[in-house]
């Protein structure tokens, strides 16, 4: 019996929490071959939601699982981060495709950035359910 890799579910490691920021994106390789053709061109999404390993988004593009991409966070109130990343998912919803990345070689600085985020956003969900 063949499997099917692509609908393999890996559980995740981090917290993760709805986000609404823009996302950008460069491909770097594809099946360990860089890509430099593509290089230069720039993807966009919409993030659907983000934790320290990884984050999901909203884009247009069909891309592969297993496709490395550079990604520019943009991290209200914290800037723009980039970090590498890698498709672990991608399947098509009403708005393109939804595509889930996990992050490759992200360092302390840029992770701590990422938790701080998410620590801010969480407290104030938790403010917004007190006021209810």
């Amino acid at each position: 019996m063949l499997v099917d890799k692509s609908k393999t579910v890996y559980p995740r490691r981090y917290f993760r929490i709805p986000a609404d920021m823009s996302v950008e994106f460069n491909i770097m390789r594809f099946q360990k071959r860089d890509v430099k053709h593509l290089m230069d061109k720039k993807g966009f999404g919409q993030c659907r939601d983000l934790g320290e390993d990884g984050l999901s988004f909203v884009s247009q593009l069909k891309l592969p699982i297993g496709m490395f991409l550079r990604v520019t966070l943009h991290l209200p109130n914290l800037g723009h981060e980039r970090v590498l990343a890698r498709v672990v998912r991608c399947e098509p919803v009403m708005e393109g495709n939804l595509i889930a990345i996990q992050f490759f070689n992200i360092n302390d600085r840029r992770r701590e950035k990422v938790r701080a985020y998410i620590a801010e956003e969480t407290k104030k969900q938790y403010k917004f359910l007190n006021h209810l």
